[in-house]
Parts: C-alpha cells; sequence; structure tokens
C-alpha cells in the first residue's frame, strides 16, 4: 500500500460540495474546471479563480471515498439517499458491504438492497463454516439432497464406511489367501474358491478344499479341462460337501472317459459357499 489515509483531506477545514452541473461555467462534477479557469484574472475579467472551499470539497470527497474502501476493503453499500433518491444499480459480481456482511451481486441492473434472491453472501469470519458445526445451515434447511444432487453425488455419500446393513463394504473387510486354491470371503460371508491341477490315467478327482465351508458349498465344478496338445476334454461336477467336491471329465465328443494314455489332463476349478 503506497499511503493508508488515516483522515481524508480538508476533513475539519472550510469546504463546500462540487454540484453535478453548473450553468455559468463553474466547476461541476460533469465538466470538471471550464476554460474560464485557464485565462489570466489580471487582464480577463471572465477568468474565473479555484473557489478554495470547492477545492477542499472535491479532494474531501476524494480521499474519503478512498480510505472507506481501504478501510473496508469493498465500498459500502450505496443507498437511495446516496444517489440523489434514486436506487444505485449494481451489475453482475459487483460487490458491496451492507451491516458488516459482504455481498455479491447476482444479476446486472440490480437495485434492490442486501440481502435477497439478487445478492450471495460472501464468506466472512461471522458467517463461513465453523469446526464446531460445519453445513449444519445446509441440514437445519433440510435440503442435504439437494446439496448432494447439486453436487452430482449419489446415496453412495450417505454411506458410512463398514461391514453392517446399509454401510458400503471397507476394503479391509475382504480376506483373500491368493495360493492355489484361492481363497475369497466376502462381506457377509459368501465365499469364493478357485484353483488347478493335473491327472494322469484318471476320470474323477476329489478336491478336498484346505479351508472347508463353515456350512455348505451351493455351487461349484471344473472351469476348463484339456488333455494332451489336441484332444480336449470336458467335465462336471459328480458332488460336493463343504469340506470338498469331485469332478468327472469326459471325452469332447464321446461322453466316455479320457483314455488311459498317459497324458496329463490339466483342469482348472471353482466353488461357491457360505
Amino acid at each position: 500500500m503506497t499511503s493508508l489515509i488515516r483522515i481524508p483531506f480538508a476533513d475539519s477545514g472550510d469546504k463546500s460540495a462540487v454540484p453535478e452541473t453548473d450553468a455559468t461555467g463553474g466547476v461541476n462534477m460533469t465538466q470538471g474546471y471550464g476554460q474560464a479557469y485557464s485565462l489570466d484574472p489580471a487582464t480577463d475579467p471572465s477568468a474565473k479563480r479555484i473557489e478554495r472551499e470547492m477545492m477542499n470539497g472535491l479532494f474531501n470527497l476524494i480521499t474519503a471515498a478512498i480510505s472507506e474502501m481501504q478501510a473496508a476493503g469493498v465500498t459500502p453499500f450505496i443507498t437511495e439517499d446516496d444517489n440523489d433518491g434514486t436506487a444505485f444499480s449494481y451489475g453482475k459480481g459487483a460487490m458491496t458491504i451492507l451491516g458488516g456482511v459482504v455481498y455479491q451481486s447476482l444479476e446486472d441492473a440490480n437495485t434492490t438492497t442486501p440481502p435477497g434472491a439478487k445478492w450471495a453472501t460472501l464468506a466472512n469470519l461471522s458467517n463461513a463454516l465453523s469446526r464446531q458445526n460445519p453445513f449444519g445451515d445446509i441440514k437445519a434447511d433440510g435440503t442435504v439432497n439437494t446439496a448432494l444432487a447439486n453436487l452430482g453425488l449419489g446415496t453412495a455419500a450417505t454411506k458410512n464406511v463398514g461391514t453392517g446393513a446399509g454401510q458400503i463394504p471397507d476394503m479391509s473387510s475382504f480376506s483373500l489367501t491368493k495360493s492355489n486354491p484361492l481363497n475369497m470371503v466376502l462381506p457377509g460371508g459368501l465365499i469364493l474358491k478357485a484353483g488347478n491341477g493335473a491327472l494322469t490315467n484318471q476320470a474323477q478327482v476329489y478336491i478336498g478344499f484346505p479351508t472347508a465351508f463353515p456350512n455348505a458349498c451351493i455351487a461349484g465344478g471344473p472351469l476348463s479341462a484339456e488333455e494332451g496338445t489336441n484332444d480336449y476334454v470336458f467335465g462336471q461336477g459328480a458332488g460336493r460337501s463343504a469340506g470338498g467336491m469331485t469332478l468327472a471329465f469326459y471325452r469332447a465328443g464321446t461322453g466316455q472317459a479320457p483314455q488311459a494314455n498317459n497324458l496329463p489332463l490339466t483342469y482348472t476349478w471353482f466353488a461357491i459357499g457360505y
């Protein structure tokens, strides 16, 4: 800041207001100092001298307005009395302060007095969000859902993270063992198992789960099966329990069990339970 105007110019001195217009050619706000003020009073009777009191009044008006802006940060609200009985027209984005609150006009030709629908309240120490009650006004107005919708947030924004009913599952509640077989426990108790294996000269295999389902295996079977490099087989579940399941394999196109040809049969499997 170049200089703080603590005292407006001629604050207690002799001064008079400069009129908006003057038909006699005297100093006025519309035309300023006219041509007559540049003439030499010693030789030209039409010359005008600069009036001390009006000069004091002009400088006082300017410095007082600057002092107000320095102190408040924005200009005080212009009332009808300030504007010769006419409501001042604020443009969109214009800011003013009234009653210690800073407002910003939301539209052009705004002649209303804040607060109101045409004004936005700028946050300050008296109306900003507090640590004690953030967004309390939104909740009090019953507009939480509207606020979430305006932010583009769905109902997930209102859910807690955890494992209870209506909550968003916490990733820490997923249990995963990546060994063969894979074992994943989902929130709510659903368990997924998957693995792979190989056999030779066999048409069936029993897979014992390293960790049995606590209650039951509700579905399971082979995902894929291949014998050797060219011969393909398909498989199906031949029995299951909480502790394991049996898989049976058949040669594709014949419905018969794979031949005992010493070629390893590789397979993958899955099981679902709880």
